[in-house]
C-alpha cells in the first residue's frame, strides 16, 4: 500500500515509539507517552516504566467503525513502507491482513485496560512505620513501587479478580482500597476502631473487620460504605476467616483463646472451640475440609474440621537448640496442591514445612531474625517471607530448604502478598452440609464469657440458602 492511500478500516489507532506517538487520522505527532482516547478512563497500565506485569509492547488503542487514512508520517517522523509500520516504532504489518492486525490491536487493548494486573507475580509488602506498601518484583528483587497508604498498613486481600487491593490502616480506622492496574490508592472504607485484619465476602458485599476494643465483629456494606451491624465476641478479636461461600465466618479471639463461628446471615455467633493461647492467623485446605489456626504463645497449629466444627488435631514444634518461648507460629501457608504446609516461627526465626496428610513436622528452614508474613509464590517453588527486624522479604528456595535471596526494605515489614491468582477455590459443599445437619435441634450459644443471646438478623441482609443460586450484587470488589 502507498502512503496517502484511503483505507477502509475497523480499527483505526495509535501508536507509541520512541520519539512520542504518531496518530495516523489526524496526521500528528503527539508527544508524551500515556494515552487516553475520548469518552474512557485513564490507561490502567500507565507508563512503560509502571506497567504491573513485566512485558514489553507497544501501546496501541483502537476504536470501531471508522474509516481511516494511513498517511505519511511527518514532522520529523519517517514514512510508511509499503508492507509494514515499522518505521514508526510500530509493529511489522502486511496490509492485506489489516483485519486481522486490527484484532491483535485490540487484544493488546483489552490487556492495557487492566488484564495485565492479574498474575504479575508482583510482591506487595505492607510496612507499618513508613505508611506505605512496598511493590517487589521478585525475579530482579527491586522495588517497583512505593504506594502511601493510610497510617500503620498491615493486613492485606485482594479481590477475586485481582483488580483491586484491601489494606487495613490501624492507626486511621480505614481499609484503603488499591487499584492493582495503576499502583495507587481509588478509595478507602472506614471501619471501627485499629482494624488489624479483616475478611471480604464479595457475594454478599460484606466486609468483617474484628473490633478488638469492642469485642465484637464489625459488618461493613461494601456498596454502602457503612458499618451495619456489630457482632458480640469474645474479647480481643484479632484475626478473621470468610467460608468460600460467605455463609460463615471464623473469628479469633485472643483473651478467651477461641474460634468463633458466626452465621453471616442470622449476625451471631453459633459456636465456639477453645484452641492453644492467642490464635493468631487461620489457613485453609484446598479441598475445604480443614481450617489451620496459628497459636503463638501455646507454640502450636490447631486443625478444625469445617464439618463438624471440632478439634481434628493439634501440631506441636520442637525445634532443636531453641527455646520453647521463641517457638511462636505467625503465619502459615498450605501450598495449592494440599500437601505441605509452611509455619513462620517468629521469635524462632525458623519457617516450619509440615506433611498436612501425617501432620508431621518434615524440617525446619532457619531463615532471618524475626518472621510475620508469608506468601507462596505462583509456581510453589518460593515462599516469599517478611523478616521484620531485619527489615527484609527473604525468597525461601523450599525444596532446597535455604534462603536463596533476600530484598532490603526500609522499615519493618509486616504483611505479605503476592499477586498471583489460585486455583479453584475449595467446593462450598462443607459450609452448607454444616448448616443443614447443625440447623435443627441446637442450642444457640454465645460467645466465650457472653450470656447467650439471639440478636435480630442485619437489617440489610436476607436468607439466601432458601433457593438454589443466590443473586448477588456486583462481584468486582470495586469501591464506590
Amino acid at each position: 500500500m502507498l502512503p496517502g492511500r484511503k483505507v477502509r478500516s475497523l480499527f483505526p489507532f495509535v501508536i507509541s515509539c520512541s520519539g512520542g506517538r504518531y496518530d495516523f487520522e489526524s496526521n500528528r505527532r503527539c508527544e508524551g507517552r500515556n494515552i487516553t482516547p475520548q469518552g474512557s478512563n485513564p490507561p490502567a497500565l500507565g507508563s512503560a516504566t509502571q506497567l504491573p506485569a513485566r512485558v514489553s509492547y507497544i501501546t496501541l488503542l483502537t476504536r470501531v467503525g471508522d474509516v481511516s487514512y494511513l498517511r505519511s508520517c511527518q514532522r520529523g517522523l519517517p514514512k510508511p513502507r509499503p508492507h509494514a509500520l515499522g518505521a514508526c516504532g510500530g509493529l511489522p504489518m502486511p496490509m492485506p491482513n489489516l483485519l486481522k492486525f486490527g484484532l491483535i490491536i485490540a487484544f493488546l487493548t483489552s490487556l492495557s485496560s487492566g488484564g495485565l494486573a492479574r498474575n504479575t507475580g508482583l510482591l506487595f509488602v505492607s510496612s507499618e512505620q513508613t505508611n506505605s506498601l512496598v511493590i517487589v518484583d521478585p525475579e530482579t528483587n527491586r522495588i517497583v513501587k512505593l504506594i502511601k497508604t493510610s497510617r500503620r498498613p498491615r493486613d492485606m486481600h485482594f479481590n477475586a479478580d485481582h483488580t483491586y487491593l484491601y489494606v487495613a490502616c490501624a492507626d486511621d480506622d480505614a481499609i484503603d482500597v488499591i487499584d492493582v492496574a495503576k499502583l495507587e490508592v481509588v478509595g478507602r472504607f472506614h471501619t471501627a476502631s485499629n482494624p488489624r485484619a479483616f475478611g471480604i465476602s464479595e457475594k454478599q458485599r460484606r466486609i468483617y473487620v474484628p473490633n478488638p476494643e469492642g469485642s465484637s465483629l464489625s459488618v461493613i456494606d461494601m456498596d454502602k460504605n457503612v458499618i451495619i451491624g456489630e457482632v458480640p465476641t469474645g474479647g480481643g478479636p484479632e484475626e478473621v476467616f470468610v467460608s468460600e461461600d460467605g455463609y460463615f465466618i471464623y473469628v479469633a479471639s485472643e483473651v478467651g483463646d477461641f474460634i468463633h463461628l458466626v452465621d453471616a446471615d442470622k449476625g451471631y455467633v453459633v459456636e465456639n472451640v477453645a484452641v492453644g493461647t492467642r490464635p493468631r492467623r487461620f489457613a485453609a485446605t484446598p479441598d475445604s475440609k480443614e481450617l489451620w489456626v496459628s497459636t503463638e504463645l501455646s507454640g502450636e497449629v490447631y486443625i478444625i474440621d469445617r464439618m463438624t466444627f471440632t478439634i481434628a488435631g493439634k501440631i506441636e514444634f520442637l525445634p532443636p537448640d531453641v527455646r520453647k518461648v521463641d517457638v511462636t507460629p505467625s503465619d502459615l501457608v498450605i501450598t495449592q496442591d494440599g500437601k505441605t504446609a509452611y509455619v513462620t516461627l517468629d521469635h524462632a526465626a525458623l519457617v516450619a514445612v509440615v506433611d498436612v496428610q501425617t501432620r508431621k513436622v518434615r524440617a525446619y528452614i532457619p531463615v532471618g531474625h524475626r518472621l510475620s508474613g508469608a506468601a507462596m509464590a505462583g509456581d510453589g517453588k518460593t515462599l516469599y517471607v517478611a523478616d521484620s527486624f531485619a527489615s527484609a522479604i527473604r525468597a525461601v528456595d523450599v525444596k532446597g530448604h535455604n534462603v536463596a535471596a533476600s530484598i532490603l526494605l526500609d522499615r519493618r515489614p509486616s504483611g505479605v502478598l503476592i499477586d498471583t491468582i489460585p486455583g479453584p477455590l475449595g467446593e462450598e459443599r462443607v459450609s452448607r452440609h454444616f448448616l443443614r445437619t447443625r440447623r435443627a435441634g441446637r442450642t444457640r450459644r454465645g460467645a466465650s464469657g457472653l450470656a447467650s443471646r439471639r440478636p435480630e438478623t442485619h437489617p440489610s441482609r436476607s436468607s439466601t440458602r432458601s433457593t438454589a443460586k443466590s443473586t448477588p450484587g456486583s462481584q468486582d470488589g470495586s469501591p464506590t
